[in-house]
């Protein structure tokens, strides 16, 4: 089933499955940090918030994929960044219109950023 909810696509041919539950089944959208609720009995989907999709996770899901999914791994040589929460909101508007995930869309800027860094030294 494919839906576009507010210029996302949620598709359950392309989502992970995470785990059924009590409401479906808890996906999770391809290359995306979105979770959804599908509904095979009523044909809906419904998005959820990160931290709804963790806790239906805790209680559904077995608990390795719970581990990979929402618990950081820092010794992957990665790092949380602390965002104030209106320059994360930008940044996921930002994303939305490129077509890119926020991990992606701060990828692609910092990316940016590094390949111009010649051209703002002081001469």
């Amino acid at each position: 089933m494919k839906v576009k909810i507010n210029n996302k696509t949620y598709n359950t041919d392309t989502g992970q499955r995470v785990c059924q539950c009590a409401y479906g089944y808890l996906y999770k959208r391809y290359h995306s940090i979105d979770y959804f609720l599908h509904d095979p009995l009523h044909r809906t989907i419904t998005p959820v918030s990160w931290n709804e999709a963790r806790d239906l996770a805790y209680k559904y899901a077995p608990g390795d994929l719970y581990k990979r999914l929402f618990i950081p791994r820092m010794d992957q040589g990665r790092t949380n960044i602390d965002l104030p929460r209106e320059h994360y909101d930008k940044l996921r508007v930002c994303a939305g219109l490129h077509g890119n995930s926020v991990k992606g869309e701060l990828r692609a800027i910092i990316e940016k950023a590094y390949r111009n860094r010649d051209r703002h030294k002081q001469l």
